[in-house]
């Protein structure tokens, strides 16, 4: 799993996790749920598409709002997280329609946003 956190990592909404089936990927979404084992999670991107994120190990603190998660796309098109990030959205809160934007403009334009995108 270290593998993860070696090389570029390209973000994602969900919509995309099929093109990267066995590469590390970074995602942003507002949690939706938890499931009652605690080894999963799922998180709604801008476009309101929901991924899963599996865990190694069940949850052992409340999460809640929008999350980054790190981590390998599986086959079943789930994310096995390396790591996850709460956003604190006590100041501001975080436009998951307008990062999503900002999402199609980087894939739509890879020569301008290099970041292993063919990895």
């Amino acid at each position: 799993m270290a593998d993860i956190f070696e090389g570029p990592r390209v973000r994602v909404a969900a919509s995309q996790l099929a093109q990267y089936v066995g590469k590390s990927v970074c995602f942003v979404g507002r949690l939706e749920k938890i499931h009652p084992s605690g080894k999963f999670f799922f998180l709604a991107d801008g476009e309101g598409k929901t991924a899963t994120v599996e865990l190694n190990t069940p949850l052992e603190e409340e999460i809640s709002g929008v999350i980054e998660v790190v981590g390998r796309v599986t086959n079943q098109l789930n994310i096995v997280c390396g790591s996850y990030t709460q956003f604190r959205e006590d100041k501001s809160v975080f436009d998951l329609v307008m990062y999503n934007e900002a999402l199609k403009v980087i894939h739509d334009f890879p020569e301008y946003y290099p970041f292993g995108i063919n990895a």
